[in-house]
């Protein structure tokens, strides 16, 4: 079990292991004695009072820690072993139950994405990708402009240029943005940072062109970003609310044009190379609208799956706790 960051309950039991394991010292291994079932253990550790007990008993604000003996002084009842042969047989059986339930609604919001990935490729890039009759074909750059965030500051970490009024997102801001607008940042540069950057508007489109390549979404405050993002922006022949959803439409040929080092990357040539067919606006008008209540219905449809596997969550948890507690009667009845 983690012994950092206790109240996020990273415990897990070994099993079927091929020789000797090694922890590093940010782990407890917990090893049950004579008295005590192995998995009955598993279920204690993981249950409501003993993570609350865990989590009191760990010092530190940013990077919470509990000692390895303040773990072992916990006190905990102990049933008969019998009993807590029962409690664990029952304790798997619930709540292999209950994971495959949120495997199976994980797999609905996985199917969900596909969907609507396949309805904007569909109606963006026509069958054969080139588009329908009466729309203009040619490379990405001849439609849009491309440009790449900076910060040419090196040591790159420099305390010196943080911790100012200006917003300096990353790649991971995009993937957090929300109905694809970023509206919080991770670090922010002062003004010995903003000469390294430079400074764009609210509402710029913003694509990331490393690790999480081809995510896009919407500045939701001015601010400043690094070379590993690009700011994208229509013409008078395409909308920004069209480059959006035609980005989204083309990610596989994003990815599938970068390179791997130590991360997949890609670059401005490559991306103003993609060959898109371009609608009239009129039309782009009316996919945008098209699609923007298709991405309204799947959100939607995510929202009340998500409050599904919190309620799923919560009873899982319950059970643990009254298992291990015996404030469950059914658990007497298991054989």
């Amino acid at each position: 079990m983690s012994t950092v960051r206790t109240y996020l309950r990273a415990i897990a039991q070994l099993e079927d292991l091929d020789g000797a394991v090694v922890a590093s010292t940010g782990f407890a291994t917990v090893t049950a004695g004579a008295l005590v079932e192995q998995r009955f253990l598993y279920w204690w550790l993981r249950s409501t009072p003993f993570v609350e007990e865990v989590v009191a008993r760990s010092t530190g604000v940013s990077y919470p820690a509990v000692n390895a003996s303040d773990i072992g002084d916990i006190v905990v009842p102990v049933p008969p072993m019998d009993e807590q042969r029962r409690i664990s047989k029952y304790l798997d059986s619930a709540t292999a139950r209950i994971d495959e339930l949120l495997a199976e609604q994980d797999q609905q919001i996985v199917l969900l994405e596909e969907r609507l990935l396949a309805e904007r490729r569909a109606l963006l890039l026509g069958p054969e990708g080139l588009g329908f009759p009466g729309w203009d074909y040619g490379r990405l750059k001849r439609f849009i402009s491309i440009a790449r965030g900076r910060f040419t500051h090196r040591p790159r970490n420099d305390p010196a240029l943080y911790d100012g009024p200006y917003p300096f997102i990353q790649t991971g801001d995009i993937v957090s943005a929300v109905n694809g607008e970023i509206i919080t940042w991770s670090q922010s540069l002062n003004e010995i940072g903003l000469a390294a950057s430079r400074l764009a508007k609210k509402g710029t489109l913003v694509m990331a062109i490393a690790a999480n390549i081809g995510d896009i979404a919407r500045l939701g405050f001015d601010a400043c970003f690094p070379d590993s993002i690009v700011a994208l922006s229509g013409s008078a022949a395409v909308t920004d609310d069209y480059v959006l959803q035609l980005v989204r439409a083309i990610r596989t040929e994003l990815i599938g044009g970068a390179t791997l080092n130590t991360q997949l990357n890609t670059n401005v040539d490559r991306i103003g190379d993609i060959q898109v067919p371009i609608p009239p606006i009129l039309e782009q008008k009316r996919l945008v609208e098209v699609l923007d209540q298709s991405a309204r219905d799947v959100q939607e449809l995510k929202l009340e799956n998500n409050q599904q596997n919190s309620l799923l969550r919560e009873h899982r948890q319950a059970l643990i706790t009254a298992g291990v507690t015996g404030g469950l009667e059914a658990l007497r009845e298991v054989a």
